[in-house]
């Protein structure tokens, strides 16, 4: 079905703008990039890239210059045959080896944008997915007019926003479709299986069928087809079921709940329990902090732990041991970083994975999600075949069928696999070793354990100044910085890293692990200066000392050219500052513009 709907909306871009949401990650997907490529035509190259706006990221994020850069940047990486005809003059400038001063204006990415679009050097068919567009700053109409002038037969456009009232108008007239529209099935499959899942909403559901098929109608029609509102939603519901609430009080929580996610990111702090709230506070805080800093690896568990110790006090990572955490040390922290943002952080921060720290002598529990084990053990029927339904089943059907999705094929496995779960006593809830599985994938490892923003959207909502000035209040008397703690926390995972024998992992050309954070950590350590004006000459002094003790216990980072450390007279000696060798950590500070 997914494939046929894909390809009636293909076949419909006439128009060429379209305000649209497309699944597959904006045109990745394998289905996405077959029926484009029927689209252009088997013997036609094709070319589609992607762009979303964030009004919360960097100027470059949220701009016209921004998607322009990135568009031509990543076509001309995948065409650089192009790179010519784009851009000209800078190749001419290029082939007499003189280069241009300065980066290219936006007149002349908005010139080299519609020459790749309307170029007949190379029969190329482009399709480009543009997200966000709400979070543009800047004039929508403009924008829209400004692609609309660039659409033809062989260059289609595809974007999407929220229905905020710039964006109705500027799409006034453009073929478009409702998300909801599309995901509410979606919706249905996950809000049956989430809450029927459980044991206790199975029971209710055996003796209170029409009110709790009225329960799922009232959260599928109030979710707008927003999923993550559901996600939330179906997690507080869950969480009361295990209070045993009537249905009564379960829709008069949902009635309760504002539709809107940044109100109900508030009521969400609202409701957090008192004597959590420094602690959510500052994880809050933390994480949102560690979001400034650009970086390719999330925040780990480990770290985050480190980072809610000692209130951001650099004494915590003076005290700590030179000396690599063990399996056991580093389980134990990570179980209690992942309970503390469940408890604490009222849903906002997750983590990525479910950490089972499995007996001795037993594997983990392996059986997977509920929805993977239903989708698994489910077969789709093609149209012609008629759904058979066995007399455990009709009730569930119905119960679908309340929430206004037809009770057909599509979505009998569900049903199906919910009767077979329940007949074999697999139904989520605690295993046999008192682990609650709340169906997240499992790991083993605690090191792989990442911590996460629930969404984006909870990164914009904590940069409003009235929850910033909420979460500064639940902190009030202590002396806690974000980003001092962020920057202890680094020396805390640098004195518990082995020693490397490089500055770069020579696999993979990337600096290796104690680089990364010493840079890191200089970051952070700008990231306070920014916010209290004040040097922070202890962690630099302790970053030194650390840093120092890396470098002599592998007697100088390989290659060293054989110069002895005596020679080289510092750790920092062998990285490149531009005009020679560092030999301080008063040079490494200059370098990241530290106050020294």
């Amino acid at each position: 079905m997914a494939r046929a709907r894909n390809r009636h909306l293909l076949g419909q871009w006439e128009g060429g703008l379209w305000e649209v949401y497309v699944y597959e990650t904006h045109g990745n997907g394998p289905q996405t990039a077959t029926l484009l490529q029927e689209w252009a035509g088997e013997d036609t190259s094709l070319l589609y890239a992607q762009f979303f706006f964030w009004a919360a990221g960097t100027r470059l994020q949220k701009s016209q210059e921004g998607l322009l850069r990135t568009i031509l940047h990543e076509s001309l990486s995948r065409n650089p045959e192009l790179i010519p005809v784009v851009f000209p003059t800078h190749s001419r400038q290029l082939s007499r080896r003189s280069l241009l001063a300065g980066e290219p204006s936006l007149a002349e990415l908005k010139a080299a944008f519609s020459i790749l679009m309307t170029q007949r050097i190379s029969s190329l068919h482009i399709c480009l997915f543009i997200d966000g567009v709400d979070e543009y700053d800047g004039d929508h109409i403009e924008l829209l007019e400004y692609l609309d002038k660039l659409v033809s037969a062989r260059v289609k456009f595809v974007l999407s926003s929220r229905p905020t009232p710039s964006c109705v108008e500027a799409f006034a007239g453009c073929p478009s479709i409702r998300l909801q529209d599309f995901t509410r099935p979606d919706i249905v499959f996950f809000v049956v299986g989430s809450l029927l899942s459980k044991r206790s909403f199975a029971a209710m559901a055996a003796e209170r069928l029409e009110e709790v098929g009225e329960l799922f109608r009232e959260i599928v029609d109030k979710a707008s087809g927003v999923f993550l509102w559901v996600i939330l939603v179906v997690k507080a519901l869950r969480a009361a079921a295990d209070n045993l609430d009537s249905i009564a009080d379960l829709r008069t929580r949902v009635d309760e709940l504002p539709a809107d996610l940044d109100r109900l990111y508030a009521d969400m702090l609202a409701k957090m329990d008192p004597v959590y709230r420094r602690q959510a506070a500052m994880l809050l805080q933390i994480m949102y902090q560690s979001t400034r800093i650009p970086s390719k690896k999330p925040m780990s568990a480990l770290r985050l732990s480190f980072a809610i110790e000692g209130d951001s006090d650099v004494g915590v990572a003076i005290d700590a041991e030179m000396r690599p955490l063990t399996g056991e040390e580093e389980g134990r922290r990570c179980q209690a970083m992942q309970a503390m943002i469940r408890s604490r952080c009222c849903g906002l921060l997750e983590t990525n994975a479910e950490l089972h720290v499995a007996p001795s002598g037993r594997s983990p529990d392996s059986r997977g999600s509920l929805r993977e084990r239903l989708i698994t053990r489910s077969v789709y029927l093609r149209p012609s075949q008629q759904p058979v339904v066995s007399p455990t089943s009709r009730g569930l059907l119905e119960v679908v069928a309340m929430t206004g999705i037809s009770a057909d094929g599509e979505l009998l496995p569900l049903v199906e696999g919910l009767r077979s779960t329940w007949l074999n006593g697999e139904g989520e809830g605690d295993d046999d070793e008192g682990h609650h599985n709340d169906g997240n994938h499992m790991v083993t490892e605690a090191g792989s354990l990442e911590v996460h923003f629930l969404h984006k959207s909870v990164i914009d909502f904590l940069e409003q100044p009235q929850v910033w000035e909420t979460l500064d209040g639940f902190v009030e008397g202590l002396d806690f910085n974000a980003g001092r703690a962020l920057a202890v926390a680094s020396l805390r995972e640098l004195k518990a890293t082995p020693p490397e024998l490089g500055m770069v992992l020579v696999e993979d050309n990337e600096p290796s692990h104690v680089w990364y954070t010493l840079k890191r950590v200089l970051q952070e350590c700008a990231l306070v200066e920014e916010s209290t004006g004040e040097a922070q000459e202890m962690v630099l002094d302790v970053l030194d000392e650390v840093m120092n003790y890396h470098w002599r216990c592998i007697g100088g980072w390989r290659p060293h050219n054989a110069k002895s450390l005596d020679e080289m007279a510092h750790w920092s000696y062998q990285f490149d500052c531009g005009i020679g060798h560092c030999d301080s950590m008063f040079t490494m500070a200059c370098l990241f513009g530290l106050r020294c």
